[in-house]
């Protein structure tokens, strides 16, 4: 992969933790002005620990990928409150390859107002190189998520990267953007049940070939996770 892979290293290794920063700061601002406001759901305790489980069993080995985990800062914890956090990085045997996963859910779908990359990456010195809309498949279907594309320079060296993304929330299911996201987070049922956003980032000088595949064996080991946080629980409303 030459300068390519040593390049996404990089990008790898700083691209989570950057999306993590603003999120921060934008759920304790909204905490302060109180638009977060969790309506108690009969069964929700039960539902948040079947997704926390759903994760947390999310494979580290899948056809020739190895995951090794990113450790999640303790503060980021403590301000933001998530049900479940995860971040890892994948390596694929023999080429070198690199995915980078973040699956983050929260306990109130409005906890992820900012959280998505066009607002994470650019504030974070990312310039954005364009963005469509993409799909990968499910057992059963499709599901519809929005690919955006990144880099960053800094001196002779170059990032850049794809970012497959997508929200999932309770009785919803899968919706692409943050517009759809706003829109179903009215619903104060919807919202309190939490929602969880996937970002799978890939290397930009991937071939299309390469992308698509690498994001379809990633959506289909988060299947689990999809189909759990969409569940919901029946008493909703």
């Amino acid at each position: 992969m030459g300068g390519g892979a040593r390049v996404w290293r990089l990008a790898n290794r700083t691209a989570p933790g950057t999306a993590l920063v603003l999120l921060v700061a934008i759920v304790v601002l909204s905490r302060v002005y109180g638009l977060i406001t969790p309506r108690e759901i009969r069964g929700a305790d039960d539902y948040f620990q079947r997704v926390r489980e759903q994760i947390e069993e999310i494979p580290y080995y899948m056809s020739g990928w190895v995951g090794t985990d990113i450790p999640v800062q303790q503060a980021s914890i403590e301000l933001l409150h998530p049900n479940k956090l995860l971040e890892r990085r994948y390596t694929q045997s023999g080429t070198g390859l690199q995915v980078t996963l973040l699956v983050v859910h929260c306990g109130d779908s409005r906890d992820m107002v900012g959280h998505w990359p066009p607002n994470c990456y650019p504030a974070n010195g990312w310039v954005g190189l364009g963005a469509e809309s993409a799909q990968a498949p499910l057992s059963d279907g499709e599901i519809e998520a929005t690919r955006y594309s990144y880099e960053r320079s800094d001196g002779d060296l170059t990032q850049r990267m794809n970012v497959f993304n997508f929200f999932v929330l309770p009785r919803y299911g899968v919706v692409p953007t943050k517009t759809e996201l706003d829109r179903v987070s009215r619903a104060s049922a919807v919202a309190a049940l939490g929602a969880a956003q996937v970002q799978i980032m890939t290397d930009l000088d991937m071939s299309d070939e390469e992308t698509e595949a690498a994001t379809s064996e990633f959506v289909a080991a988060l299947e689990p996770v999809i189909r759990t946080v969409a569940a919901g629980v029946r008493d909703a409303g």
